[in-house]
């Protein structure tokens, strides 16, 4: 059915990627105006890296089975919904897709999605198969997700490469990201090491690598605050630290109970890091923009 493809998709993964897409949209904007065009070339762009996205989700499940036979059984290729064949064909076709959009819209724009999905695909396929890798498993999900999201999307509207609120925005998710992402692989853990994945949770165990990843929650505002109090960006960016809050309460959870079951497939601590870097996204982007 086709739920079953879509589910592939992993679409609350997918609510990020466009909050974050829609913050470049507005950083570019700012920084170099708009026409009758812009909106509709930004709904394009915000697509790309929807699909983008998704591509990368939909080859990991191809090459995860005998983890998911562990971890989660409902999937749709393992539980038998989706045969794999389809499923490669699908994840190649949306490859494709996004890279032959991304340079559609310009060579910078195209290049950057490029090795977004260099990264997507190499996570999960062999032979490098980046996730049994230990460190890369982690810098080939914050590469693609956390530090180059928005600066493509920046440089597909035409912003300059070297825009200091897109590099501070850019590092700080990539940190943010490098750590905060290894939430994921906490209810995973005994498909991943029955499998010989490398990664923080395999290599540290769930407890002392949820310890580890807390420092790495604060680096966004770390690098927005000192920005904004060196007048390398807007001052009101400090407003962004409003939202402190759920990184003290990830905090809590990491240091106490990272395994707490949330309302999606995974932990509650994994559901507040999407919700968290969205939010940090687009709050630095409106007010970036408004200022």
């Amino acid at each position: 059915m086709l739920k079953d493809y879509f589910s592939m998709f992993r679409p609350f993964t997918l609510v990020a990627v466009i909050i974050g897409s829609i913050a470049g949209g507005l950083i570019a904007i700012k920084d170099t105006g708009i026409n009758q065009y812009t909106i509709i070339k930004l709904a394009v762009i915000v697509f790309i890296m929807a699909v983008s996205n998704a591509s990368g989700n939909v080859i990991n499940e191809v090459f995860d089975i005998d983890i998911d036979r562990i971890n989660k059984p409902y999937r749709s290729i393992v539980s038998g919904k989706v045969s794999r064949d389809n499923a490669i064909s699908l994840s190649v076709m949306l490859f494709g897709l996004a890279i032959v959009m991304a340079f559609i819209i310009n060579l910078y724009f195209g290049i950057v999605v490029s090795i977004i999905e260099f990264f997507a695909w190499n996570y999960s396929a062999p032979p490098i198969r980046f996730k049994k890798r230990f460190i890369w498993s982690n810098l080939s999900i914050a590469t693609p997700r956390g530090a180059l999201g928005l600066f493509a999307v920046y440089l597909g509207l035409g912003g300059h490469p070297y825009s200091i609120d897109v590099l501070i925005a850019s590092i700080g998710m990539g940190a943010y990201v490098f750590m905060g992402n290894i939430t994921k692989d906490f209810p995973d853990y005994e498909g991943d090491k029955a499998n010989g994945i490398r990664n923080f949770v395999t290599v540290y165990g769930i407890e002392k690598s949820a310890k580890i990843s807390i420092p790495f929650y604060y680096i966004p505002f770390v690098l927005i605050t000192l920005g904004a109090i060196l007048k390398a960006i807007p001052l009101n960016e400090i407003w962004v630290d409003a939202i402190l809050p759920i990184s003290i309460y990830q905090s809590y959870l990491l240091y106490t109970n990272p395994l707490k079951k949330g309302w999606t497939e995974n932990s509650i601590t994994w559901t507040l890091f999407y919700l968290e870097m969205g939010l940090i996204l687009i709050l630095y982007a409106l007010i970036y923009y408004f200022s």
